[in-house]
């Protein structure tokens, strides 16, 4: 299996560019959930790891403080080879639940990175009524692009990941 990782060390979160997987949108899984794969199941018993999301092109981990990270990547990587091994699929992901710490998974996957190379970030402020309200902050407070930034990167990815964000509000 073909999968390239990046890690965010800064973030405590690893990215697995794994292709087939198979959602159309973000969902997230907590180890309280009891409806999350068994793939999901394992990883959560057998590591320090405090999330897990999956899109159509990553699965991503949030892993505690105290995870040994060489750990975390080989069990994340077993259990993804024997699920996508077994053509296995995600059956009737979980409901919603909170949108917000959805939102902060993708940001942390998919936006961060990119903002964080320009030592800027975002700040997710609040869901509701299908509104998310952020901030830019770091060097992306006062950047002449930041409008070009949160309409190509920020908002794009979240609303396409997160299909309960109707609206999204960048704040001063």
């Amino acid at each position: 299996m073909q999968v390239q990782i990046e890690h965010l060390d800064n973030l405590r979160v690893i990215n697995f560019y794994v292709p087939c997987l198979t959602v159309d949108r973000a969902v997230l899984f907590v180890p309280e959930n009891r409806q999350s794969p068994e793939f999901v199941r394992n990883i959560f018993k057998n590591c320090a790891v405090e999330r897990c999301l999956i899109t159509p092109e990553l699965f991503a981990c949030k892993y505690a403080e105290n995870a040994k990270i060489d750990d975390v990547r080989l069990i994340v990587m077993a259990e993804l080879e024997d699920f996508l091994q077994d053509a296995q699929k995600i059956e009737n992901p979980q409901g919603e639940g909170d949108v917000l710490l959805l939102a902060q998974a993708v940001a942390d996957s998919y936006i961060r990175p990119t903002l964080n190379r320009d030592k800027g970030d975002v700040e997710l402020i609040g869901f509701e009524d299908s509104v998310l309200n952020l901030k830019f902050i770091g060097h992306c407070a006062g950047c002449p692009f930041a409008q070009n930034t949160f309409n190509n990167v920020v908002s794009k990815e979240l609303k396409r990941l997160v299909p309960n964000i109707k609206e999204i509000r960048l704040e001063k």
